[in-house]
């Protein structure tokens, strides 16, 4: 499994969510690739409209999506199984 983590720079929801305990834990169980929305041809390739979003991979197939995310509990239980 990989996260893709679309974000811009300053922003603040952005820097919020990187500094939740939840976020750091994401980073120590699966890769996390850092994307900035505005200059990626990815923001296009997934649909991504808003920042922060988090795509959950698996294999390369997208299994999980969150918009706009104020912590990653939500994604964690996902990849734990919970």
């Amino acid at each position: 499994m990989t996260v893709l983590f679309f974000y811009e720079p300053g922003c603040p929801y952005c820097a919020a969510l990187e500094s939740t305990s939840s976020f750091q834990q994401l980073q120590n169980k699966v890769p996390v690739q850092w994307i900035v929305s505005a200059t990626s041809p990815l923001t296009d390739q997934y649909g991504v409209k808003t920042d922060p979003t988090l795509i959950l991979l698996n294999n390369g197939a997208e299994v999980g999506r969150w918009v706009d995310p104020t912590d990653a509990t939500a994604i964690l239980a996902q990849i734990n199984g919970d």
